[in-house]
């Protein structure tokens, strides 16, 4: 029943960060954006995939499950990347953007949802003009 309901969230998940600007920085940093909205729209009580793997830390299809969810997240904004910027190795700066995005997803719990998303699309914007990519 938990991997049914994570399935379920991948799906909803994905769905949701659809879309958005099809060029520039705009199309990179749309996911941090659409999981702003998610945060005030939809839930806020941290992520349910980790939550469920913290309830069930011993379960190895929660663990493939939640797995599997973070590495399409992850390749989510290589994916974008590489569409803006396909002359450059931008893995670390994909990573980067990662953990921007699971930083705001746990902060948001406890600080103002508005100031984490403010400091994250910050953070992102800096680091992708020191890669240069504008």
């Amino acid at each position: 029943m938990i991997v049914g309901a994570l399935e379920y969230r991948h799906r909803r998940y994905f769905d949701w960060l659809a879309g958005g600007p099809q060029t520039g920085v705009e199309h990179i940093l749309h996911p941090l954006v659409r999981l702003s909205d998610w945060l005030a729209e939809v839930a806020n009580t941290g992520c349910l995939f980790m939550n469920a793997l913290a309830e069930y830390p011993d379960s190895e299809i929660i663990a493939a499950t939640v797995k599997s969810h973070k590495k399409m997240l992850a390749d989510e904004f290589k994916l974008r990347l590489e569409k803006v910027a396909s002359d450059r190795d931008t893995r670390l700066i994909a990573d980067t953007l990662f953990l921007l995005h699971e930083g705001m997803t746990q902060a948001s719990r406890l600080q103002d949802r508005e100031k984490i998303t403010q400091a994250a699309l910050l953070a992102a914007r800096a680091a992708l003009l020191a890669e240069k990519i504008e």
